[in-house]
């Protein structure tokens, strides 16, 4: 009887131990989703700031050129609206 107690001590021990590797593995592998995450939400908000301003890349214009357009405000560099 007194080998059984031993033994449950032994495992007791353990414990602290492994959730120490598994909470490491578990932060390892939900970093790479967090920092991801973040990145999207920010450049999803990026996008979405850029064409509230009607902004486009000179890398669109030139690929895709509309002469058809109207230009119906174009933007200072001060923020203010020509």
């Amino acid at each position: 009887m007194r080998f059984d107690i031993a033994d449950e001590e032994k495992k007791k021990a353990k414990l602290p131990h492994d959730l120490f590797l598994v909470n490491l593995i578990g932060d390892v592998c939900l970093l790479p989703i967090i920092v991801t995450t973040l990145v999207l939400i920010l450049m999803g908000s990026d996008a979405l700031h850029q064409a509230a301003e009607g902004k486009l890349a000179d890398k669109i214009i030139s690929l895709y050129p509309n002469s058809e357009a109207i230009i119906i405000k174009s933007a200072n560099t001060d923020g203010g609206v020509k």
